[in-house]
């Protein structure tokens, strides 16, 4: 029978060769990430969410009805849409950059919470409070308002294009470079709000309180405001893009 030695100690030659620089390598697994933590449409209804594996979940049509975030360290890049979040407890809960599309938080405490990047589009979140609430840069396209509570929140350069934001309280609210374009503020409170470099055009501020808001004319930083809206009726603080 023929030996297979010299072909037994040629194969460790061959391996090696695979692996050298410039050769050929064999297939590996080189995705360091682990698989999405899946939990579409669960019922959590109630629940202490500190205790559940938030890391990249997926919690898209899940019932979060009253649920309790609070003593979770970060939510960032989840994926809430479609979710119920009524009456969720998120009060200084990290929820950048997640995906709260068309997610229902009627009434959920969001104050002070990182919402920095957040889309929000068409969300629901008549009577929600956000009072000191960081939404830089958010879209909340769409997004439904009614009587929430945004008082000194951080929104430079957010996105209400379309949004219904009636009966709120925006006192002192960081507006700076916001999409408002056609955004309803009727009945709001708008004082001492930040509105320099907005882009108000087609907004709606009937009965609203503008009373120290700030804005600009300057051409580097200049407020657009509806064509029928009288500037000098409001009792609004021009400011330079300087100061």
């Amino acid at each position: 029978m023929p030996s297979n030695r010299p072909f037994a100690a040629f194969l460790p030659l061959v391996l090696v060769g695979l692996t050298a620089p410039g050769c050929l390598k064999l297939p590996v697994d080189d995705d360091p990430k682990p698989a999405a933590n899946v939990m579409v449409g669960r019922n959590f209804e109630g629940q202490d969410m500190s205790a559940v594996d938030l890391l990249r979940a997926d919690l898209t049509g899940a019932n979060l009805k009253r649920a309790d975030f609070r003593k979770c360290k970060t939510l960032a890049g989840a994926i809430f849409t479609k979710a119920n979040m009524q009456d969720a407890q998120l009060a200084g809960v990290n929820l950048s950059e997640t995906s709260l599309r068309d997610s229902v938080l009627r009434g959920a405490d969001l104050q002070n919470a990182n919402l920095r990047g957040c889309n929000l589009q068409r969300a629901v979140l008549d009577g929600a409070k956000l009072a000191g609430a960081k939404l830089d840069g958010a879209n909340l396209e769409r997004a439904s308002m009614g009587n929430v509570s945004l008082a000194k929140a951080s929104m430079p350069g957010v996105n209400l294009h379309l949004a219904r934001v009636e009966s709120a309280d925006l006192h002192g609210a960081n507006l700076r470079g916001a999409n408002l374009k056609n955004t309803s503020f009727v009945n709001s409170d708008l004082r001492d709000a930040d509105l320099r470099d907005a882009n108000a055009t087609g907004a709606f501020f009937q009965a609203a309180k503008l009373q120290g808001a700030r804005y600009s004319d300057d051409p580097i930083s200049r407020t657009q405001w509806p064509a029928d809206f009288k500037l000098e009726k409001q009792g609004l603080v021009r400011l330079s893009a300087n100061e």
